[in-house]
């Protein structure tokens, strides 16, 4: 456990996709930092599941958004913020005033990262006098697991054999890239993750969980141990 947990206040865009939203969830279940969102953000995130089943030409989209809003709520009794419109209106100019809820409840909860996946809607110029900043899931996610691999590998395998993942030995495709000098195993889990890809792995050495950020529908992410 940490002693120095941080606070998050995670946007809507960033809770949307189910695999997004678990890997979140289970890194703050385990401790790694304490999550905040709002009754309004939840409330975001309920409609664009809807949608989203929706547009697949489901029946059930409401039952399943409310469940899984539900579950949400359950299992972080404390992560609703509440009390912060009174801060929304002194927060200056911002790209989308929309946004605006989102940082007064990061400022209200004395977060120190808003993860969001609409980086251009909360500028440096806003947050930084706020000792706030903001950071993308893929980002996000990838400085949180450096913080303790050993304990964030378990999370991430547990998440995989809930998804029914199956795990898959990488080919590397970088004639670049070697191992570390010392004898390791690399096991590869390869997740159906937005905004991720398999990227080549140039410059990655020794005992690391690797995390590589992009634009598609894939994250890679491969374990060096030390045999």
């Amino acid at each position: 456990m940490f002693a120095n947990r941080f606070t998050v206040l995670v946007d809507a865009c960033s809770l949307f996709s189910p695999l997004t939203r678990n890997l979140l969830l289970s890194l703050a279940e385990g401790e790694f930092f304490r999550v905040r969102w709002s009754e309004r953000i939840l409330a975001e995130v309920e409609r664009a599941i809807v949608r989203s089943y929706a547009r697949k030409g489901a029946s059930d989209g409401t039952e399943r958004a409310a469940r899984a809003r539900a579950a949400m709520e359950r299992a972080f009794e404390e992560a609703a913020v509440t009390g912060y419109e009174g801060l929304m209106s002194g927060l200056g100019e911002l790209p989308d005033p929309n946004d605006a809820h989102v940082i007064a409840a990061a400022v209200k909860t004395r977060a120190s990262v808003i993860v969001t996946e609409n980086l251009r809607h909360f500028p440096e110029r806003i947050l930084k006098p706020l000792d706030l900043e903001a950071k993308s899931a893929d980002e996000f996610i990838s400085d949180t697991v450096d913080l303790d691999i050993g304990r964030a590998i378990p999370i991430v395998r547990r998440l995989r054999n809930g998804f029914g993942i199956q795990k898959r030995p990488h080919r590397h495709r970088s004639s670049t890239w070697k191992p570390a000098a010392s004898p390791t195993r690399s096991t590869a889990f390869e997740l159906t993750y937005s905004r991720f890809k398999v990227a080549q792995f140039q410059g990655c050495r020794s005992s690391s969980l690797a995390l590589i950020p992009a634009h598609t529908d894939t994250l890679l992410l491969t374990v060096y141990q030390r045999a």
